[in-house]
């Protein structure tokens, strides 16, 4: 072989594959080929297999055309990357995290289905920030947008490597907690607000105190859709606010007998 490329998540040799039979044409194949010079840096490649064929059809073997594809591969990651997350923050935009959602309701139901409980089982939470507006009214928008910044790094810094964190938009943030029960997702939550309230901000000499609240809402088999689960941790969250901000709300996935949501109970966040 003159060359070989490698998966480049993988690290796998690959082979060249021969074009489908009946197919004379020309054949891009595979998107994540990477070459490994002597010198151990790396170039992504795209790889054009065309067949040789003679007089009478038969194939005879393959021409194989590779070129430079890192720029271009460079620049499809990076407007992957920012079609999925919000280009404040770094975090998770809101569309990315409503179809990571989506499939997680749809996991937890089909586990339903299965009989396996506790499988899929999930926390959202709905974080609202408190007295940001007042953050934005004495420091202008470039204040607030440096206090988003530092609460998207405190909210990371609490959660598990595996748990997922969004910005939804303005100052509501949402998180899933991949694994655990309710009693842990009020633990998380909690952390989160001591979190986000030690956060010592200052902007132009004047130092800022905002707080969160936070609605708690689990992802588990029979808890609908992801635009009911939303509205559940948001009437909690909200149902924080009015027991005086700064605590954790859980709200139930189920109605109660009468029809009723049952009103959610605060949690004092931990002093």
């Amino acid at each position: 072989h003159v060359y070989w490329a490698v998966d480049e998540e993988t690290g796998q040799r690959i082979g060249v594959a021969r074009p489908s039979a009946g197919s004379p044409s020309p054949s891009d194949q595979n998107s994540r080929a990477v070459l490994i010079r002597r010198d151990e840096t790396r170039c992504s490649i795209r790889q054009v297999v065309s067949p040789i064929m003679n007089e009478r059809a038969e194939f005879c073997g393959l021409v194989i055309v590779f070129q430079d594809f890192t720029d271009a591969r460079a620049l499809q990651r990076q407007l992957a990357h920012a079609a999925a997350h919000d280009a404040l923050t770094g975090l998770a935009n809101r569309s990315n995290f409503i179809r990571v959602m989506e499939e997680m309701v749809d996991h937890a139901g089909k586990a339903g289905t299965t009989g396996s409980p506790g499988d899929g089982e999930h926390q959202f939470m709905f974080i609202d920030l408190d007295h940001f507006k007042q953050v934005n009214d004495t420091g202008g928008h470039a204040a607030g947008d440096a206090l988003l910044k530092q609460v998207a790094n405190a909210i990371r810094r609490v959660i598990g490597p595996d748990d997922i964190v969004a910005r939804l938009g303005g100052d509501e943030f949402a998180v899933i907690l991949k694994s655990g029960s309710a009693a842990r997702g009020e633990i998380a939550a909690r952390s989160i607000i001591d979190a986000i309230r030690g956060l010592n901000f200052t902007w132009d000499g004047r130092p800022h105190s905002i707080g969160a609240s936070i609605g708690l809402a689990p992802i588990r088999p029979g808890c609908g859709a992801v635009d009911e689960i939303i509205a559940r941790a948001d009437a909690a969250c909200y149902a924080a606010k009015a027991a005086g901000r700064g605590c954790v709300s859980m709200a139930p996935d189920e109605e109660t007998q009468d029809g009723q949501a049952e009103t959610p109970k605060p949690f004092a966040a931990a002093s």
